[in-house]
């Protein structure tokens, strides 16, 4: 099995879709529910930090739209 380059940190619950060589990591959680919002290249290997959530979700989907990522649905602890 190939072994991919590393996430930021481990975390569960999170939502995810691809755009090319490119995924996008949304939410989740690592104990704590993040508002966490990444790319990764299968490519290059690298994953690079982007804009934050504007709430922080846990058990979320995402979706890509017209070249837009939309994070959709979920939990955090105000709207539980």
């Amino acid at each position: 099995m190939k072994e991919f380059g590393q996430m930021s940190k481990a975390k569960s619950g999170f939502g995810y879709c691809r755009k090319g060589t490119c995924c996008f990591v949304a939410g989740g959680n690592d104990g704590t529910i993040l508002q966490d919002f990444e790319e990764y290249d299968f490519q290059s290997q690298e994953v690079r930090t982007l804009q934050k959530l504007t709430i922080a979700r846990d058990e979320l989907t995402a979706v890509l739209h017209k070249n837009e990522v939309y994070a959709i649905g979920g939990y955090n602890l105000d709207n539980e």
